[in-house]
């Protein structure tokens, strides 16, 4: 029962470590009260309520549904909402939501509650006023969606959103990058990895060939 995470949980951001270090030791106490739910077979809903289960070895307690609604960019949003976020987070998030709609070809009919008039995409200014953001955010954070390492850190408070987007405007224009940015680009990928290793060591836990174990990790 082993689950990557859909592309619109992801955009939601991640949990602090704190804070997810906070979670982990709820559900080891007091075990695990809402479902997770899946979405094209990945985790639209729960990515970190069963990531904690996953490391505590009890996923097995999860309850897991098939997400059945015709909205799920509205679900995340929904969710995303009751989160406190920085204006320049809440920037990013809602232009993915606008990218993720633009290629899926699925229409969020939370987001187009907010809407003025029935068009498929968010206008700049649609958007500024969802997010709760001036228009000039939505127009930086646009410019760093394809940019995951600028795109980190400023979520992460490590570099202004102006900062970020003149810096995926002028990729070969001197300028000093933050240490820290370097420094969480190497932490990304460890954490990436090293989840990866510890996914495929709990698949063949109950392998008896120390050959084939050894070979595959």
């Amino acid at each position: 029962m082993n689950y990557e995470r859909h592309y619109l949980s992801k955009i939601g951001g991640d949990m602090s470590e704190d804070s997810f270090a906070l979670l982990r030791s709820d559900i080891d106490l007091n075990g695990t009260w809402d479902p997770i739910y899946l979405y094209e077979g990945l985790i639209l809903d729960g990515w970190h309520r069963y990531r904690a289960c996953f490391e505590l070895n009890k996923l097995e307690e999860l309850d897991i549904k098939q997400y059945d609604g015709i909205d799920p960019a509205g679900l995340v949003l929904s969710k995303n909402n009751r989160k406190h976020q920085t204006p320049a987070q809440r920037a990013i998030f809602i232009s993915e939501i606008i990218e993720w709609q633009k290629g899926s070809g699925r229409r969020s009919f939370n987001v187009e509650l907010i809407k003025s008039c029935p068009r498929t995409r968010l206008t700049i200014p649609e958007a500024a006023k969802i997010a709760g953001v001036a228009e000039s955010s939505i127009s930086r954070a646009k410019t760093i969606l394809n940019n995951d390492h600028l795109k980190t850190a400023v979520i992460e408070g490590k570099i202004g959103l102006q900062e970020a987007a003149h810096l995926a405007k002028n990729p070969t224009q001197p300028h000093k990058i933050p240490k820290k940015l370097a420094f969480q680009q190497l932490k990304e990928n460890y954490h990436t990895l090293k989840y990866k290793y510890d996914l495929l060591l709990n698949e063949l836990k109950d392998c008896n060939d120390d050959c084939k174990i050894k070979k595959l990790i």
